[in-house]
């Protein structure tokens, strides 16, 4: 079901999620979706709103450790030219661990 929030929240139209799917989908009954894309994918896209103003997203995600007790996992960020993006969220967790994260990423465009 995160998907078809996915699609709906980045301004497709149930006729399109529908047509897509094969499948009735009426985007405006859907639960809202939880954080900036909805989904629990290890990639994050985060569309800028604005070049005068920072662009905020909080990404939700469950994550598990599969590595080390205590592993330290970080993220690769690739900006397009002109905007700067950061992020705060970097927790060491045990072995076999789960556990929900939420990040905060910010976006500015400079000059």
């Amino acid at each position: 079901m995160s998907y078809i929030q996915f699609l709906c929240h980045e301004g497709y139209n149930s006729s399109s999620v529908s047509s897509l799917l094969r499948q009735r989908v009426n985007c405006s009954t859907l639960i809202p979706a939880n954080g900036e894309d909805a989904i629990n994918y290890p990639t994050m896209q985060l569309g800028i709103k604005s070049d005068q103003e920072p662009t905020i997203g909080i990404f939700r995600r469950r994550v598990t450790n599969v590595g080390q007790a205590m592993s330290v996992y970080n993220a690769t960020i690739r900006a397009p030219k002109g905007v700067d993006i950061w992020f705060t969220h970097l927790e060491k967790l045990p072995a076999h661990c789960k556990k929900s994260i939420n990040s905060l990423y910010q976006s500015k465009v400079f000059d």
